[in-house]
């Protein structure tokens, strides 16, 4: 009796594509490739541009203030006869306006800003105390370069004095108890039309 012979292993044939029958899954958080960050990134990007694009700031909006509050406040409250911008153009727009106090709250002036029709700034002081202090408060504490730096001028019944300064180009005027000044980055053009629009507070 013969020992039985090897069985040889016949390969099998593929007939077609394999299936896979491995269960999809999700690659670990970390191991991500390039592309599908790059996918997972649109959806955010679509969202910036659309709300950049529909709730994005538009043209500046300058923020405007009516003075005429603090006007007939502080011609109640200063001890002078006040006097204060009343008649400018439609293009002259106060962004603030500020009651001006001593030490002790009292009201002694007022101040009132602008953006004047050519886009530059402007400011009116008026208040009590010598004339250097108010110009000062005016200039922010500008160093003064040329006092007086031109002609005076007769404007709104007040005589106007050109001053410029570190901060800008100013006119001061003094009156009965009190000291204006106009000042700003606008051109003494624009400052003297601001002096000259000054009339009584009512």
């Amino acid at each position: 009796m013969g020992w039985p012979r090897p069985v040889r292993a016949v390969p099998l044939r593929h007939h077609g594509p394999v299936a896979d029958t491995q269960p999809y899954r999700p690659r670990k958080r970390g191991y991500e490739s390039a592309k599908d960050m790059l996918w997972s990134l649109i959806p955010i990007v679509i969202a910036v541009v659309a709300f950049v694009y529909f709730c994005g700031p538009g043209e500046d909006q300058v923020t405007t203030v009516d003075p005429q509050g603090d006007i007939s406040s502080a011609a109640r409250e200063v001890d002078y006869p006040l006097v204060a911008p009343a008649v400018l153009g439609d293009q002259w727009q106060a962004t603030s306006a500020v009651l001006l106090r001593d030490d002790d709250d009292r009201v002694t002036g007022l101040s009132i800003g602008y953006l004047t029709p050519d886009g530059a700034t402007g400011r009116y002081v008026i208040s009590s105390g010598d004339r250097d202090a108010v110009l000062d408060r005016a200039l922010a504490n500008a160093e003064i370069v040329n006092d007086p730096d031109g002609e005076p001028v007769q404007l709104g019944g007040l005589t106007w004095v050109p001053v410029s300064s570190s901060g800008g180009r100013a006119m001061v005027a003094e009156g009965e108890g009190f000291v204006a000044v106009v000042s700003g980055t606008a051109a003494y053009a624009e400052l003297r039309e601001l002096a000259g629009s000054v009339q009584p507070a009512k």
